[in-house]
């Protein structure tokens, strides 16, 4: 009976210890990855809406004739937008409409969304 004894394999306490550290050590890398992922989401998401409010801004322009017109400025979803309407130099039947929606995140000081289109009058 003592030589079965003998043959048998297994792991230690000590080495059992060792693994355990290691992985958590691993699991702890993995779930700062998961942190920054969820981080870089909110952000697309953010940038996603600003989009979204910048193309509605400027449908609203667009559908309005440019002379009763004038720059803005409002707040929506705690972002700011702004627009400008000006004559293009070069051609007076031109006008140059800009939207921007600028928001403050937690990854960068300041973020912004701009669009700008041309309007025929």
């Amino acid at each position: 009976m003592r030589g079965a004894k003998k043959n048998q394999r297994g792991f230690s306490l000590l080495e059992v210890v060792i693994a355990m550290s290691i992985l958590s050590i691993g699991l702890l890398g993995v779930v700062g990855f998961f942190e920054t992922g969820f981080k870089a989401l909110r952000a697309g998401n953010r940038q996603g809406v600003a989009a979204q409010l910048a193309q509605s801004k400027m449908e609203e322009l667009r559908s309005v004739h440019p002379m009763l017109l004038s720059d803005g400025q409002d707040e929506a979803e705690a972002m700011v937008r702004r627009w400008t309407i000006q004559r293009s130099v070069r051609d007076p039947r031109i006008w140059i409409v800009g939207v921007e929606v600028a928001w403050k995140s937690g990854l960068l000081p300041n973020q912004s969304v701009s669009i700008k289109s041309f309007v025929f009058h």
